[in-house]
Formats: C-alpha cells, sequence, structure tokens
C-alpha cells in the first residue's frame, strides 16, 4: 500500500461546520501537523462557498447538517464550481443513504465525527495526494457476505483501499484537469459498487420480509388451530362434567325415593 509522500506541499484547509466549538477543535487537531494549514472557517455552506472563492483551499471539510444550505448541496456546488477544491466529509451519520449520496455529489472522502487526530491528519494529507478516504467502520457496514460467486467477486473490492492516484507514470505535477478525470473515473466505480451493495441489501431485505409473512401466516395457522382445539376440548370437558352432575342427581334422587318407601311413618289412633 504506498505511503503518504512527507515531502509534499502545505495542504490549505477549510473547515465547514455549524459548531463553533467542533470547528475550533478541528483547527486544532488539524495544525498539529505541520504539513497543514487551517485557512478559514466557515459556519454554513453558503459562507463556505464564500471563503472557497476567496481562498481557494486544497480541502474542504463539511458537515452534512448545516442551517440554510445542506453539505450534500454544498458538496455539489464546490465539485461543480471549484473542481479543484476535494470536499471530505466528517459526520455523525453513519447510514449508506449518507455515504451513498455524499460520494454522488462528489465528496472525496467520508470520516465519522470523533475521529482521532491521527486519522484525520492522514485522511487530509492522502486526499490531498488522490486517495479516497472511507472510514474502515463504514467500509465494514456496507460490506455484504453473500454465496453467489459472482456477487464475491465484484463485492470483493476494500473500499477503504481503493486507490484514487492518478495513472502509474503520472506524477504530481500532472494537470489538475487529467487528475479530475481520474478521479470522475473512480468515483463513478466506488458509486458503482455501493448502488450494487444496496440492491443487493434491498433484495436481502425483501427475501426476509417474505420469509417473515410466511412465518406469521403459519404462526396464525398455528395459534387458529391450538384455539379450536383448546375450545374442543373445554366444551367436551363441560359436557362430561354436566353428564356427571345429573347422574349424580339421579342418583340421589332415587336413593331419596327408596328410603320413604322403605321407612314406615308411626300411625296416631283417637
Amino acid at each position: 500500500m504506498k505511503t503518504i509522500d512527507v515531502d509534499q506541499k502545505t495542504v490549505r484547509v477549510l473547515i465547514v461546520d455549524d459548531q463553533k466549538s467542533v470547528r475550533h477543535t478541528l483547527k486544532l487537531y488539524l495544525e498539529s501537523n505541520s504539513q497543514i494549514e487551517v485557512v478559514g472557517l466557515a459556519e454554513d455552506g453558503v459562507a463556505a462557498l464564500e471563503k472557497i472563492a476567496e481562498l481557494t483551499p486544497d480541502i474542504a471539510i463539511i458537515d452534512l447538517e448545516m442551517p440554510g444550505m445542506n453539505g450534500i448541496t454544498t458538496i455539489e456546488i464546490i465539485n461543480e464550481r471549484f473542481p479543484l477544491t476535494k470536499t471530505l466529509v466528517l459526520s455523525s451519520h453513519d447510514q449508506k443513504e449518507y455515504i451513498h449520496q455524499s460520494i454522488v455529489a462528489g465528496a472525496n472522502g467520508y470520516l465519522m465525527k470523533g475521529a482521532s487526530e491521527e486519522k484525520l491528519t492522514t485522511a487530509v494529507l492522502k486526499m490531498n495526494q488522490g486517495y479516497f478516504q472511507l472510514d474502515t467502520k463504514l467500509s465494514e457496514k456496507i460490506a455484504l457476505n453473500t454465496k453467489v460467486n459472482f456477487e464475491e467477486e465484484y463485492l470483493a473490492v476494500d473500499i477503504d483501499e481503493i486507490d484514487l492516484l492518478p495513472m502509474a507514470g503520472n506524477k504530481q505535477e500532472n494537470s489538475a484537469e487529467a487528475s479530475n478525470e481520474d478521479l470522475t473515473a473512480m468515483r463513478r466505480e466506488i458509486v458503482d459498487i455501493l448502488e450494487f451493495k444496496i440492491h443487493l441489501l434491498e433484495s436481502k431485505k425483501n427475501t426476509i420480509n417474505l420469509s417473515f409473512q410466511k412465518l406469521q401466516r403459519r404462526f396464525a395457522w398455528l395459534l387458529a388451530s391450538q384455539l379450536v382445539l383448546f375450545f374442543m376440548v373445554l366444551g367436551s370437558t363441560s359436557s362430561m362434567l354436566k353428564m356427571r352432575q345429573q347422574t349424580k342427581n339421579n342418583i340421589q334422587s332415587s336413593n331419596f325415593v327408596n328410603i320413604a318407601q322403605l321407612v314406615e311413618l308411626p300411625q296416631y289412633h283417637r
């Protein structure tokens, strides 16, 4: 696996987050590395676009949830208007839908909030070299184990290890246009992988739902049959108890008549 070039130029970073405490914490993290310079802070998408137009940072670190213009829309506009600025999502959301939407919008990386100082600085430096960055925990989330051979081959790609550096033989001094074309092609490949995985997950979900519905029907039928059997046994038991009680009453009545016939009451004469 390729290593970070320690001789690379200083990476200029813009931090975009609606929380002031987060912005300043990230600034402290990043500036602990001498190869990174935080050139600006922005509290929302609109301010971020203004800062990028003014400062032309190499990387913009963007939160997804912000007032006004959200992170996805901001990334789309940056990708369209400022193609030389790469975008790294730093979010508290780990659902595959957010990852997919971010990549489709043009993001070059996706990390979870709470990432360590080392992980954050490494991601920034690698992204500046052309690597796509995806949190290892997130790549595990969207991974799908399957027994179908063709799916196994396709899903064997480890998104966290996908190398988006320019083609072999190209150097850092290659034109920005060529690098952007390479990144776009690789990004499309990642999107295809994610879409395929999502499709398989949806298919698996539908299969599970059908199986669950069958189990529900079987359970309902079993419950109904058990209830019918229960009431049949209850009715049979009730009938038997009534018959026994009737028989007991008949026997008692018969014994009373027999005793009355055998006993002669005394007669009184005047």
